[in-house]
């Protein structure tokens, strides 16, 4: 298992990630706590900004305080992971970022965690096999992309499995 840190712990933070080969420690020290409230005082955003840009984690919470969304910044950029939750709580969506470009396999999930989607990229660029999923989990969509470009067959099933659809790529 790969080791992965994403904490605020005083004034500093940690993003350690090891997939993504990130190993940050950065302090908010000199910056600001932002928050916004719903209407009855509860939290609906909070993150943090130095210097005018967003640095730390970015989180999200629903009415009744369940966590939506957390998303990890440095100097304005987007740096790991990224996680969106039903409310829930399963996940909804994982993506990953690297020096604020997608990086490696971003992936969705139907409630219950069947997945909905894998979309791997490479340094900001689609790169692999893509997949798109029904609710039951049957293979939607699959195609292959290689640094941006579209590359094979573009295939898609109907809710049984069955190809419904093929475009070959001329690249």
């Amino acid at each position: 298992m790969t080791q992965e840190k994403y904490e605020l712990v005083g004034l500093r933070f940690f993003i350690i990630d090891e997939l993504l080969d990130l190993n940050i420690e950065e302090t908010i020290e000199g910056g600001y706590e932002r928050v916004h409230e719903y209407l009855d005082g509860r939290v609906k955003t909070r993150w943090y900004e130095k210097e005018g840009r967003i640095h730390g984690p970015s989180r999200f919470y629903g009415q009744g305080g369940e966590l939506l969304s957390e998303t990890w910044f440095v100097n304005g950029v987007k740096e790991g992971r990224a996680t969106r939750y039903f409310p829930s709580g399963e996940v909804y969506s994982l993506e990953r970022f690297k020096a604020g470009k997608p990086h490696l396999l971003h992936e969705s999930f139907f409630e219950g965690g069947v997945r909905k989607s894998v979309i791997p990229y490479k340094e900001g660029k689609l790169h692999g096999q893509v997949e798109l999923f029904w609710p039951s989990g049957q293979i939607k969509r699959r195609c292959e992309y290689h640094e941006g470009e579209l590359v094979g067959e573009d295939q898609m099933f109907d809710e049984e499995g069955d190809v419904i659809h093929t475009e070959k790529s001329l690249s």
